[in-house]
């Protein structure tokens, strides 16, 4: 018979996270209706899987797949979900949770309403340690859009910064729309599929957590990844665009004044939280290069501090100099000349943070790149025979990258 859901969970070398969320799903009265968990191992080389695939559930069926080979996250969250057999399916990480009460109560609303194909929510964090939850990431009232109202709901998911990653979706209708995009953002290019078979409904009563901190671990673990990329964000902007467009042609344009103001901050909003991201992660040149671009679209960026705004510009110049310095392979020390002993340690320190091993701190040397930071040292360099290439000036090298 068939199951009322499917819990479809895609996982690569996490074993030791999956095995104690199988369980907590088998405890006797975790759901009210039947339903089953379904498992992509993406070709994991860990042997704890070898006793997931032999666990035999007592209140679920369990499905293990094993891919011969790392297909990728995506297409294992793809291959995972087509997989479901459920009336409803869902998608969990290996290392989050569900929040069964709210899960029931959206699974009930859906099987009520049969012309609902996906339920969204928003996230919310746990720390399994210390069972503390935060409230919804983004908070909203409950909604239901339809087809004819998708432009309404294309302009919710801007205003208030929501991404539908997490959802509830009508197994049937899933199976239609779940089929990869070349260039949008897939949860995105997946809405508007899903809106040419149904109506989108959105929750507050949100039923995923991402869990922060799993007993054994001492700290929090940092959710941010360098994986949330510039790129991801550029497939965020050109689904905002095509959805805005698209979606706006089954009712009444705005006027056009606001109708491109809206447009234009969608695309900036997109950009904005590619810049917050990278300049959290380190990676302050694509993060500098980001503000410029926001900047000259008229971006409002007074809520980065000054002293964040230096941070991004030093921390950009400095990889601009690395990175150049270690395209001339033949080089192997950097000479710091003409800066006052404070700021010599400091710009040590940070070099000495991110330069590749077969480049040393010291100098001079017959292979060495002096990095100055006076007039008067760059000419002396100059009138001893050094070529231009091999002499950067710290304070030109910030200001030209502004």
């Amino acid at each position: 018979m068939r199951p009322v859901l499917s819990i479809c969970i895609p996982t690569y070398q996490r074993s030791r996270l999956l095995a104690p969320l199988l369980r907590e799903l088998d405890a006797p009265g975790y759901l009210p209706f039947s339903f089953e968990v379904v498992v992509a191992d993406n070709a994991s080389a860990d042997a704890g899987y070898e006793e997931i695939a032999r666990y035999q559930p007592a209140n679920y069926t369990l499905r293990y797949y094993r891919n011969q080979q790392n297909i990728g996250a995506i297409p294992n969250l793809f291959g995972v979900l087509r997989r479901a057999q459920g009336e409803l399916s869902l998608y969990l990480a290996d290392d989050d949770r569900l929040d069964p009460t709210h899960l029931i109560s959206a699974v009930e609303a859906m099987i009520a309403s049969p012309g609902i194909a996906a339920t969204h929510c928003s996230w919310r964090e746990l720390d399994r340690v210390s069972g503390a939850a935060t409230p919804p990431f983004i908070a909203f009232d409950d909604l239901l859009f339809t087809p004819d109202d998708a432009g309404n709901l294309v302009q919710h998911y801007f205003f208030t910064g929501f991404l539908p990653e997490i959802g509830l979706y009508r197994t049937d209708i899933l199976a239609d729309c779940l089929f990869p995009t070349g260039i949008f953002f897939w949860p995105l290019a997946l809405t508007h599929r899903l809106l040419q078979r149904g109506s989108i409904q959105l929750t507050d009563n949100s039923f995923y957590y991402i869990v922060t901190r799993h007993p054994g671990e001492p700290f929090p673990r940092d959710r941010l990844t360098n994986s949330v990329d510039i790129a991801m964000w550029e497939r965020v902007s050109r689904s905002h665009d095509f959805l805005m467009l698209h979606h706006f042609g089954n009712q009444p344009l705005p006027p056009e004044d606001q109708f491109r103001s809206d447009l234009s901050r969608m695309r900036n909003w997109s950009l904005n939280q590619a810049m917050l991201i990278h300049f959290q992660a380190g990676d302050y040149l694509i993060a500098l290069e980001l503000s410029q671009l926001l900047k000259a679209r008229g971006a409002d960026l007074s809520f980065l501090t000054a002293e964040q705004q230096a941070r991004m510009a030093r921390g950009a110049a400095l990889l601009a100099f690395v990175e150049a310095v270690s395209w001339t392979p033949e080089i192997t020390s950097i000479a710091l000349l003409g800066f006052d002993d404070p700021a010599q340690a400091e710009l040590s320190r940070a070099l000495k943070a991110v330069l590749p091993p077969r480049i040393t701190l010291g100098g001079p040397a017959v292979n060495t790149v002096f990095l100055i930071g006076s007039d008067a040292a760059k000419s002396n360099l100059i009138d001893q025979g050094v070529r231009p290439g091999l002499i950067v000036d710290w304070q030109g090298l910030q200001a030209i990258l502004r």
